[in-house]
C-alpha cells in the first residue's frame, strides 16, 4: 500500500454545473494559449501551431511576455488584454508560475485550464502541496482544471488539438462511419499509442484526452460528458488510479444505459507496477484485485495489455453488445485449427459443436462435415463463396455467439473476393464478426478500402483475436449473470466491541446466519471444559480463545483428537502453558471445546469492506492452502448462488471437489450458500469490515459444511 498522502478530489457542485465545465474543456468555443512564444521549438509556440494547422474554428487568443505574431495570430502581453470568459485556458508555462497563472484565468472568468507542466504529486510531499494549493486556488476562482503534469487534448469532430506532440492523422466519426472511440489516458504517451493504433486501423477517434495527474478533473468527469457524446461509441481508458469508485460506477452506469463500452487498462497488478505509478502521475494504488472484481459487475472491460484495451475498444465499438456465447472459427488450414483449439482451452473460450441444421436455415450445409473449428480447405479457391454461406450457418446456430474467420493472405483480387462474401452479413449482424488475413504485411489497397467502408474488425492474428473474443465473451456472460436479492435480514454483529473477534465470538454470528458450526461451547474453567464435551459427545477438540489469538495453532493453541475427560484436562492445562510461553501475559477469554468435524475438502470463504469499492467477497483454497497457493477469486457481493458455484469450480483445486480418484463430488452447492449468506451479512452490516471461514471444510454432495474457524473483524463503536 502506498505511502503517499492522498490527493483531494473534490465532488462536483451538481450535474449540469459539471458537464458545463466538461463542455468548456473539450468542446470550447474560444481558446487563450498563456505562454505564446514566437521561438519555434518553445512549447508556447507548438500549442499554437497545433490549435491553427488543427483548423480550430471557435477565437485562438495568445497571451506571452511581449507583443508578437505567432503563426499569424497577435500574441497580448497581458490579461488585460484579452476578452472576459473565455471557454479553455492552455497554461504552457512551467511548474512555478503556474499558479499566477491560474489566478488570472480565474480574474478573467475563464471556464477550464490544461495544465501542461509537470513537477508536482509525482514528486513526492512537497510537489503534492503545490498541486494541491494551485487545484484549491482554482476551484475558489471557478476554473476547473485538467492536470497537471499532462499532455493535453484533442477533440477530432470539433477540430480542437491542443496536445504538446503531433499525433497521426485518424479518421474522425461521421454520419457514414458512425461514432468513434474516444481514449482517456493518464498516460499521454500511452493514450497517443492507442489513439495512433485504432486511427491506423481505420478507426475513428473521437477524442484524446489526458487527465495526468488529475488535480481537478479526471476520469469520471469526462465519462460523464462522453455518455452524452454523440461522436464517442466507445470509450478506451488508461487510469492508474480511480479516484472516485462509487462516483466512477454511478457514470458507468450511464454509459452502460447508452450502449456504450468501457475498456479499461489499470495498472498494478503487482507491487513494482504500484510503485512506478507513484512516480508517474502521483497515483495512490488501491487493491487491484478489489477494483477489478467490482468494475468488472458494473459492466466494464479491465483488461491487462495495451494490445487488449486497443483490439476491445475497436471491437466493442463495431459490435456494443458483447456475447456471451462461444465462438465460431472458419479457417482454411488444419494447422489453425489445431491452433484455435489450444488458444481457446487456455483462454477459456467455448468453442460450440454446431447443431445439424441451423435454425431457420433450410439450406444444404456449404460442406459436408460442419464442425467447429471449421477448415474449408482449398475449396475455397474454387469457391470463394462457401466461406460466406458457412459463416451465414454458423451465425444462425444459437450456441455460438461470434464468429472469427482466418484466412490465409492470398493478395486481391482473392483477399478481397473472400471479404466481400461476408459483407452482407456484417451489415447486420448482432454477433461480433472478426477476420484475420494471416500475414504481416500491410493489406492492398482495395482490401483496405473494403475493411474502412464496413467497418470490418480485422486482425493478423487468429490468438490476438480469439483473445479480444474471449474478453469480450467474458464481460457479456457477467452481463447475462442477475442479481441476488439481498437478504436484509442478515444484520448481525457480535456481541463484544469494535476490532478483531475471537473465534468463538465470530461462531455465534456464524450460527445465528445460518452457516452450520460444530456444536461446542466456550468453557470457562476446566470443568466446564469436561462438561461441554461430555454433552457434546467424544472425540472433541480444545481451542485457546483470544482476539490477539490469530494463528492459534502457531501459539499451541490447539489440541485435537480428545477422547476422554482425562484428556480434556491435559488439554486444558497443555494449552495453558503453550500460550504462557508463547504469548506471555496473555489472558484467555476461555477455551473453546467443539465436537471433532469428519475429513473434508477445505475451503475459504470470506467477505471485507474495501474502503474504496465497498463489499467484495472471496472463495478460494483452504487451510494451510491459502497462503502457499494463494488461489483465490474475488467476487461482487450481489453475484446469484449458481454464479458463486462456478466461480469456486474455476479454483485451481477444484478438481479435489470434483471427486478426486474415484472419490465422491463435493457439496459445492452448499460452500456457494455460505458465500451468499457471508454476503449479505457484509451487505447489511456496516460495522462489519472483514470476515473470513478458514477452513470451510465442504463434505460430499448432499452431506452440506462446516464452518471450522471464523475471524471477525468490525470496526470500532465510538464511546
Amino acid at each position: 500500500m502506498s505511502l503517499a498522502p492522498e490527493l483531494p478530489h473534490p465532488l462536483p457542485a451538481d450535474a449540469a454545473a459539471a458537464r458545463s465545465a466538461v463542455q468548456r474543456l473539450v468542446a470550447p468555443r474560444s481558446v487563450v494559449v498563456v505562454g505564446g512564444s514566437a521561438r519555434p521549438e518553445a512549447l508556447g509556440n507548438r500549442v499554437v501551431r497545433s490549435l491553427v494547422d488543427g483548423g480550430f474554428p471557435g477565437e485562438i487568443h495568445v497571451l506571452g511576455r511581449r507583443p508578437a505574431t505567432i503563426h499569424g495570430l497577435s500574441c497580448v502581453a497581458s490579461f488585460d488584454e484579452l476578452p472576459d470568459a473565455i471557454d479553455l485556458a492552455l497554461l504552457a508555462v512551467p511548474s512555478d508560475r503556474l499558479l499566477e497563472a491560474v489566478d488570472s484565468c480565474a480574474a478573467r472568468h475563464v471556464g477550464a485550464a490544461v495544465c501542461f507542466a509537470s513537477g508536482f504529486a509525482e514528486l513526492g510531499a512537497d510537489g503534492v502541496r503545490h498541486q494541491e494549493e494551485i487545484a484549491r486556488r482554482a476551484r475558489a476562482g471557478g476554473v476547473r482544471l485538467l492536470g497537471p503534469n499532462c499532455f493535453g487534448l484533442l477533440n477530432a469532430a470539433g477540430r480542437l488539438s491542443a496536445l504538446l506532440a503531433p499525433m497521426p492523422s485518424t479518421p474522425v466519426p461521421d454520419p457514414e462511419h458512425g461514432p468513434g472511440v474516444a481514449v482517456i489516458s493518464q498516460s499521454g504517451g500511452l493514450g497517443t499509442l492507442v489513439a495512433s493504433s485504432l486511427g491506423g486501423r481505420g478507426v475513428p477517434i473521437s477524442h484524446l484526452i489526458a487527465t495526468g495527474n488529475e488535480a481537478d478533473l479526471g476520469l469520471t468527469d469526462l465519462l460523464e460528458y462522453l455518455a452524452d457524446d454523440e461522436s464517442t461509441g466507445a470509450v478506451a481508458v488508461y487510469a492508474e488510479q480511480i479516484r472516485d469508485p462509487g462516483r466512477f460506477l454511478r457514470a458507468m452506469q450511464i454509459v452502460h444505459d447508452r450502449r456504450k463500452a468501457v475498456v479499461l487498462l489499470h495498472p498494478g497488478r503487482r507491487d513494482r507496477a504500484r510503485a512506478a505509478m507513484e512516480s508517474h502521475t502521483g497515483a495512490l494504488a488501491g487493491d487491484h484485485s478489489v477494483m477489478v472484481a467490482i468494475a468488472r459487475r458494473a459492466g466494464v472491460l479491465v483488461v491487462d495489455t495495451t494490445e487488449e484495451l486497443i483490439d476491445l475498444a475497436q471491437l466493442m465499438l463495431r459490435f456494443p453488445t458483447p456475447p456471451h456465447r462461444g465462438v465460431g472459427v472458419i479457417t482454411q488450414s488444419g494447422a489453425i485449427c489445431a491452433i484455435v483449439n489450444d488458444a481457446a482451452e487456455d483462454l477459456e473460450l467455448d468453442l460450440p459443436e454446431l447443431s445439424p441444421a441451423a435454425a431457420g436455415t433450410q439450406e444444404p450445409p456449404p460442406v459436408n462435415d460442419m464442425r467447429n473449428p471449421l477448415d474449408l480447405g482449398t475449396g475455397t479457391i474454387s469457391d470463394p463463396m462457401i466461406i460466406g454461406k458457412a459463416a451465414e450457418r454458423i451465425l444462425a446456430d444459437p450456441a455460438i455467439g461470434s464468429l472469427l474467420v482466418s484466412n490465409p493472405d492470398a493478395q486481391d483480387p482473392l483477399d478481397s473476393i473472400w471479404l466481400e462474401t461476408l459483407v452482407p452479413l456484417l451489415a447486420g449482424s448482432a454477433k461480433p464478426i472478426v477476420y484475420v488475413s494471416q500475414n504481416e504485411a500491410d493489406p492492398p489497397a482495395g482490401f483496405r478500402r473494403l475493411l474502412l467502408d464496413h467497418r470490418v474488425v480485422f486482425h493478423r492474428s487468429p490468438e490476438r483475436a480469439l483473445r479480444a473474443l474471449a474478453r469480450a465473451t467474458e464481460a457479456g456472460a457477467r452481463r447475462a449473470i442477475g442479481r441476488r436479492e439481498v437478504d436484509a435480514t442478515a444484520r448481525v454483529l457480535p456481541s463484544a466491541d469494535g476490532g478483531v473477534h475471537p473465534e468463538w465470538a465470530g461462531k455465534q454470528l456464524l450460527r445465528q446466519l445460518g452457516v452450520p458450526v460444530p456444536d461446542g461451547a466456550l468453557a470457562r474453567t476446566e470443568d466446564e471444559a469436561v462438561a461441554v464435551a461430555e454433552r457434546i459427545g467424544y472425540p472433541v477438540v480444545a481451542k485457546a480463545q483470544s482476539a490477539a489469538l490469530s494463528h492459534k495453532s502457531d501459539a499451541g493453541g490447539v489440541v485435537l483428537s480428545i477422547a476422554d475427560a482425562d484428556a480434556v484436562r491435559t488439554a486444558w492445562t497443555r494449552l495453558h502453558e503453550g500460550i504462557a510461553r508463547a504469548k506471555p501475559g496473555l489472558t484467555l477469554d476461555g477455551v473453546l471445546i467443539e465436537r471433532m468435524s469428519a475429513p473434508g475438502i477445505e475451503l475459504v470463504v470470506g467477505a471485507r469492506r474495501d474502503p474504496q469499492w465497498g463489499p467484495v467477497v472471496m472463495v478460494g483454497a483452504g487451510g494451510v492452502l491459502v497462503e502457499l497457493l494463494e488461489d483465490v477469486r474475488l467476487l461482487p457481493p450481489d453475484l446469484p448462488e449458481p454464479a458463486i458455484a462456478d466461480e469456486i469450480c474455476r479454483l485451481r483445486v477444484a478438481w479435489l471437489l470434483g471427486g478426486y480418484r474415484g472419490g465422491a463430488p463435493s457439496d459445492i452447492a452448499a460452500a456457494a450458500h455460505v458465500a451468499a449468506l457471508v454476503s449479505d451479512l457484509v451487505l447489511a452490516t456496516p460495522e462489519i469490515t472483514e470476515i473470513d471461514i478458514n477452513p470451510l471444510v465442504v463434505f460430499p454432495e448432499g452431506q452440506g459444511v462446516v464452518a471450522l474457524d471464523a475471524l471477525v473483524t468490525t470496526a470500532r463503536r465510538p464511546r
